[in-house]
């Protein structure tokens, strides 16, 4: 008898435990607010060179330094995406160049999307003649 009610108050602890997990999970999707902890890859574009690495900070800020001019490639990752995509959330980058000799009257979103392989990304293209560094925030 002893050794049921340890075997049931043992299940009861995992049920809870897992419960709460499931809870934070799901609440932590239910709100349009910027996303912490998110691995942000520059990649060029064609090429696909790493140049640039990054995380999110708990606001869901990142900075970009010195960006020169061309075509590049926004690629997300860690655990926290992973979460996302099985909750299905919509997720944008909103970056704010912070240094140009022109910016633009409001920042610039980009949608992010599911390539081919699965990867959450984004393009980004730097203006001709323009080496920009960007404040970004990623939002769900």
């Amino acid at each position: 008898m002893r050794r049921r009610s340890i075997l049931l108050n043992s299940s009861r602890a995992t049920l809870f435990a897992g419960g709460l997990a499931v809870a934070c999970a799901s609440s932590a999707w239910a709100t349009n607010d910027a996303i912490p902890g998110i691995d942000i890859t520059i990649k060029t574009n064609p090429g696909g060179i790493a140049i640039i690495q990054t995380t999110t900070k708990a606001n869901g800020e990142f900075t970009l330094r010195a960006l020169a001019a061309g075509k590049y490639t926004i690629e997300l990752g860690g655990k926290n995406i992973e979460a996302a995509k099985a909750a299905g959330a919509t997720l944008s980058i909103v970056l704010q160049p912070v240094s140009r000799e022109r910016p633009p009257a409001t920042p610039q979103t980009y949608s992010v999307r599911t390539n081919a392989k699965g990867v959450l990304q984004a393009d980004l293209i730097v203006p001709d003649g323009q080496v920009i560094t960007y404040a970004g925030t990623l939002t769900r």
